[in-house]
């Protein structure tokens, strides 16, 4: 999902050598793009986000996403996740920035609907990585960058091995996340509307 952590997972895995499959991104609504909703409850797609990642396509199996994905059946993959409140407010910023949102109010008044979204995206990655956790591992964005050896050790689950045993993971900076960004929704007001994490 966009804003967890993906372009940085990405620039992990090309400084372990490790060649990825999406690497360059189709439109957005295709089932290769590294976003795609899978998840079967297309009314989870904020209207916001309809025009760019719509769709109709949905899958209960990592055999069944390879197979319309056109990619090899052997072919592991790796999602990160960031903790929801870090989640959520990154993806409400980024709407602001891209003009899904006019100003702040109107961003806070969708984190409930970011939120959703969020949950109904990982709850499939995580229903798909029980089924297939030889060649599917859902990792924690926050773990990575508080402990590298964690990506390493997610790695060797789905098969990938003759890794470094230490690496460092820190990079100046990453595509689409300068470390100036202005932020305007906080975690801080994330925790005031008391969002249920469970709906």
């Amino acid at each position: 999902m966009q804003r967890n952590g993906t372009n940085y997972l990405l620039m992990c895995l090309k400084k372990l050598g490790l060649d990825t499959i999406n690497g360059t991104d189709p439109q957005r609504n295709d089932p290769r793009h590294k976003h795609y909703r899978w998840y079967p409850s297309k009314d989870s797609i904020p209207q916001f986000l309809l025009p760019l990642y719509g769709n109709k396509i949905s899958a209960n199996s990592i055999e069944q996403i390879n197979r319309i994905c056109s990619y090899p059946q052997s072919t592991p993959h790796i999602v990160i996740k960031k903790r929801p409140e870090n989640a959520v407010v990154s993806i409400a910023n980024w709407g602001i920035k891209c003009g899904w949102f006019k100003n702040k109010d109107e961003a806070i008044s969708n984190l409930r609907i970011i939120q959703k979204d969020y949950n109904e995206y990982y709850k499939f990655w995580q229903e798909i990585e029980l089924k297939s956790s030889n060649q599917v591992i859902v990792l924690e964005y926050e773990s990575v960058m508080e402990d590298s050896s964690k990506l390493a050790e997610s790695l060797k689950i789905i098969g990938i091995k003759n890794l470094p045993k230490k690496i460092d993971l820190k990079f100046d900076g990453v595509r689409q996340s300068p470390k100036n960004r202005k932020k305007i929704i906080t975690t801080e007001d994330y925790f005031n509307i008391n969002i249920n994490l469970s709906t």
